[in-house]
């Protein structure tokens, strides 16, 4: 029987009952007809006994307490019952007999408030017995006591081994919360839980993008990939390295004990400390040595960013904004992983998107190229010439076309660009401008038609911000400030990331050592965050004639700075004159052959 179900039962019996003088109050008027002031006729309550208003509140208000904490327990008791060995349907009766027992006794003795606490006794005493069942059973089963609780410490007295170290709460993979709890459950068995947890704490507070770990016969070895650099992490040896596995592998919901197969997986985790939500995906391989795992942040879509924040220089925007908004070809370039989606971004939102009709021709995957003013026309498979003559028939002023290298409508859009009919604005994964923009000439069928379209290109590095809150000022001799392209009359300086001194510096005037803290903005690294360094190639009459005849990467950059354009090199040292990044960051990014 439902707690509820017995209300109306209550109330019928109530008034059955004969004359239950608890509930009466007796009239203290005298039983007589007074005459008014004015000698009205005064009518009086006579002598007897009435219903007292107050007492019945009282009683329905105890009752629906009742109600709301039998409610409670029989909740409780529908998902945890089994497991706890107590039968819902059990308690539920002994609750109910024990309320009407209360409830009787209360109309039934002559004094309200003699018989009243009898009903407040039986409201309560069976949600506190059954507490008192509820704690002792949980507290002799570890694992239900950590199904009860969702995972959080504070079930038992004594605090878990794995509840020690940074509080995160997860959310493993799982299609329902009996698969997610056993997941949950079987990753805190590892022993290694807690160094799994600081692993990953180590990685959100470095803003990792993604952690690899190399499993060999006696260690595991790991590195970070922060802001496009990889930092090496400290060894750990291989029963320390399986058990963290273990969990990450758990949360995931795969198989531990597959270490050849590919598996993939993801897990979410909240820290409310920090009021931080993210996710990880986990991916596992076999390798020759053993096994590689890759555990990668899953972060949102970052915030869109204006081109002097990606790190375009005004001058060079004038010269772009130019481009894009009158007819012709531009192409927005950068190598693979290094923010070419940004930048993409960045310029199309600095367009004129607001005078002129812009439409995106993008595929059905595409989600880097949606925009306020921007309409957009997507294409399956296959579809790209149909959904192209359909957008044609608007008439656009701009046409966005991130995929054109690989479009099989290459030809079409481009001899629209060359007619002066509209502005086409494409993408593309390159080495620099100069590469990008012979990638699309060697597509074209017409090179005099391709070569009369094109009227810009970009391409760009991502070089690694330094840390402003410990970067160090370097003194330079003139010429290096000159050979980076600055001033050294009004230069002479130039910054670079701050680095602890190595331990036998770590001392102080009397040789005792002194303990020194990374910083606490950057966690140590000397860098946070990256920026673009960018380079603009316009195209004239001249670079067209070039392109005919030496359709080279060389020449076309050897033209370029002949016409005062700067490289990407040169972008990237005034970079460094600005004390935004570094010569050991540029030699670094340039010295992978990508300069």
């Amino acid at each position: 029987m439902r707690p509820r179900s017995v209300f109306y039962l209550f109330i019928l019996i109530s008034f059955l009952l004969v004359q239950p003088e608890s509930l009466w109050a007796q009239s203290d008027w005298p039983a007589a007809i007074d005459t008014g002031d004015f000698g009205e006729p005064n009518a009086t309550r006579g002598p007897g006994a009435y219903f007292a208003w107050y007492k019945l509140l009282l009683i329905a208000a105890t009752y629906l307490v009742w109600v709301f904490m039998a409610d409670r327990v029989n909740k409780d008791l529908l998902r945890w019952g089994p497991q706890m060995k107590l039968s819902p349907n059990t308690w539920n009766l002994s609750s109910v007999l024990c309320v009407l027992a209360g409830f009787w006794i209360t109309i039934s003795l002559p004094m309200f408030w003699i018989g009243y606490p009898f009903l407040f006794i039986a409201v309560f005493l069976p949600p506190f017995i059954y507490n008192l069942v509820r704690r002792s059973r949980i507290g002799a089963d570890v694992e239900l006591a950590f199904k009860v609780s969702g995972g959080k410490s504070g079930v038992s007295k004594e605090p878990l081994r794995q509840d020690e170290g940074v509080a995160f709460e997860f959310t493993p993979a799982g299609d329902n919360d009996e698969e997610q709890t056993a997941n949950l459950i079987r990753a805190r068995q590892s022993v290694a839980f807690v160094a799994m947890k600081d692993l990953l704490l180590l990685g959100i507070t470095n803003r990792a993008d993604v952690i690899l770990l190399d499993f060999t016969q006696h260690s595991m070895a790991g590195k970070m990939l922060v802001d496009g650099a990889w930092h090496n992490l400290p060894q750990v040896d291989r029963v320390t390295g399986d058990a963290m596995l273990f969990s990450l592998k758990s949360l995931a919901g795969l198989n531990p004990a597959e270490r050849r197969a590919q598996q993939m997986g993801r897990f979410k985790l909240k820290w409310p400390e920090m009021s931080l939500k993210t996710g990880f995906e986990i991916a596992s391989s076999g390798v020759k040595t053993g096994e590689r795992v890759q555990v990668k942040a899953m972060r949102a879509m970052a915030k869109d960013l204006t081109l002097s924040q990606v790190g375009m220089w005004p001058d060079m925007q004038t010269q772009l904004l130019a481009a894009v908004n009158r007819p012709g070809l531009t192409i927005i370039s950068a190598p693979a992983r290094t923010g070419l989606t940004t930048t993409w971004r960045s310029v199309l939102l600095a367009a004129d998107r607001m005078t002129r009709d812009c439409m995106g021709l993008i595929s059905e995957t595409d989600a880097e190229t949606e925009l306020e003013n921007l309409q957009i026309r997507r294409y399956q498979p296959g579809k790209m010439a149909v959904a192209l003559r359909g957008m044609m028939l608007l008439q656009p002023d701009v046409v966005v076309v991130p995929d054109l290298l690989q479009a099989e409508v290459f030809d079409v859009i481009v001899a629209d660009a060359a007619s002066g009919n509209r502005a086409v604005i494409a993408k593309v994964n390159a080495d620099g401008a100069a590469a990008a923009l012979l990638m699309h000439y060697a597509k074209a069928t017409n090179k005099q038609i391709f070569l009369k379209a094109i009227i810009a290109v970009t391409g760009q590095r991502l070089l690694r911000r330094l840390c402003d809150h410990c970067k160090q000022a370097v003194s330079v001799k003139p010429e290096a400030i000159q050979k980076l392209g600055g001033d050294p009359r009004k230069q002479n300086t130039i910054f670079n990331h701050y680095q602890l001194p190595p331990p036998e510096q770590r001392v102080d005037e009397k040789g005792q050592p002194v303990e020194m803290f990374p910083c606490p903005v950057c966690q140590g690294l000397g860098f946070i965050g990256r920026i673009a360094a960018i380079e603009l190639l316009q195209v004239d009459d001249r670079l067209r004639s070039l392109i005919l005849k030496q359709p080279q990467v060389d020449k076309l950059e050897q033209y370029g700075r002949s016409k005062g354009q700067l490289s990407l090199l040169q972008q990237a040292y005034r970079l460094v004159l600005a004390g935004v990044t570094s010569i050991s960051e540029v030699q670094r990014v340039f010295s992978k052959g990508q300069g």
